[in-house]
């Protein structure tokens, strides 16, 4: 639009409050409490404890809860033992099947029967925005070994055990469970960072004097260590239509679902990680309706690859007199170029279910940089 273009008139009349502008599309209902705040509480006990050469050491236990959190759901499902009763019949047109002495919900509806259950038929669907029933819950052991910079060597490990929950939509829409947070679940994390200077040079435990030890002294080495645990997974299988249930497969009972033996990816035929026989799906219908409900949780208890990383870095500052100095810095992204492995695929409608395709992590990097301060 541009200022001097007229402004478009507008057809109708305001306010307009007739429902029906709005059938057969889906709605959104706002209770007017967006302004309404989350509650959280974050509680932690720790000990620390000084060690000999510098060292200390620190343990905690760090815990947090949210309670009030947006939870968007769906109120305009049908009836859950619809899904059984009718199966394929949901999809048919009402005026089809008189027999199932379902009314019209109103005059001059044309839908399926599957939209004349919802209980508000005119409308696909409908939202409910912030209904504020959101949870999350959060246990953690928190552990620290930390040396401060001393005779040229600081080290800080880091290993972290926690828990992350939060809640969840039934599969029969009749409440909320609670389940291991998709993606920020990470019950396991080591992470270690070290600096260390070189011995080297004039005046140090190996002690070259003159232009030599210029050169080959003042250098200091760091490092940054990750190792965790591989993400969440959950599974699906896009051959079940649940009128709007979010159904899950089965888990068989004792069959191991990780069979992954180590070997790096194949990115043409895939690497095998998940077990398809430790899930099934349960006998559905030829339109994909389900005949009860699966046995998979929301979230799998076995986890995706693990992550682990490692980066170096080399730097040596010269001084050039008074505030005056050059710094030279090499820094070395995933030193040790660990491709990793992705995520596998989780739909057992997928011929290459459990199979994974991608790296996990991008190739050794090497940046270099060079800085004159003056």
């Amino acid at each position: 639009m541009f200022l001097n273009d007229s402004y478009p008139s507008l057809s109708g009349t305001l306010p307009n409050y007739d429902p029906t502008q709005r059938n057969n599309q889906g709605v959104t209902v706002y209770t007017g409490e967006e302004a309404k705040r989350e509650q959280y509480h974050n509680f932690n006990v720790t000990v620390r404890r000084q060690l000999p050469a510098s060292f200390s050491t620190t343990i905690a236990y760090i815990g947090a809860q949210g309670r009030r959190l947006p939870f968007d759901s769906q109120i305009n499902r049908i009836p859950f033992d619809a899904v059984a009763r009718y199966g394929d019949l949901l999809f048919s047109p009402l005026a089809s099947q008189p027999q199932l002495g379902i009314p019209l919900p109103y005059p001059g509806f044309g839908g399926q029967v599957l939209q004349a259950l919802r209980p508000y038929p005119q409308f696909s669907s409908v939202t409910f925005l912030n209904n504020f029933k959101g949870k999350t819950r959060y246990n953690s052991l928190q552990t620290t070994l930390e040396r401060h910079f001393r005779n040229g060597v600081a080290l800080l490990a880091a290993y972290t055990w926690s828990k992350t929950e939060d809640n969840v939509l039934k599969q029969d829409a009749s409440g909320d469970e609670w389940a291991l947070a998709g993606g920020r679940h990470i019950p396991h994390f080591l992470k270690l960072t070290w600096i260390y200077e070189l011995p080297i040079g004039p005046g140090r435990a190996i002690d070259v004097d003159g232009v030599l030890g210029q050169i080959v002294g003042g250098w200091t080495l760091t490092g940054i260590h990750n190792y965790r645990s591989g993400g969440t997974l959950s599974i699906s299988d896009g051959r079940l239509n649940g009128a709007g249930f979010p159904f899950r497969p089965d888990v068989v009972s004792g069959v191991d679902p990780i069979i992954y033996d180590g070997s790096a990816v194949d990115i043409v035929r895939g690497t095998p990680y998940l077990n398809r026989e430790a899930f099934a799906t349960q006998p559905f219908s030829a339109q994909g309706v389900p005949s009860r409900l699966g046995t998979a949780p929301p979230i799998l208890s076995a986890r995706g690859p693990a992550f682990y990383t490692e980066d170096f870095g080399l730097l040596k500052r010269v001084s050039a007199g008074g505030d005056r100095s050059v710094e030279f810095r090499a820094d070395l992204i995933n030193v040790l170029n660990r491709s990793g492995i992705g995520g596998p695929i989780t739909d057992l409608s997928n011929p290459n279910f459990g199979r994974i395709f991608s790296v996990g992590q991008g190739a050794r990097r090497i940046q270099l940089s060079l800085r004159a301060t003056f």
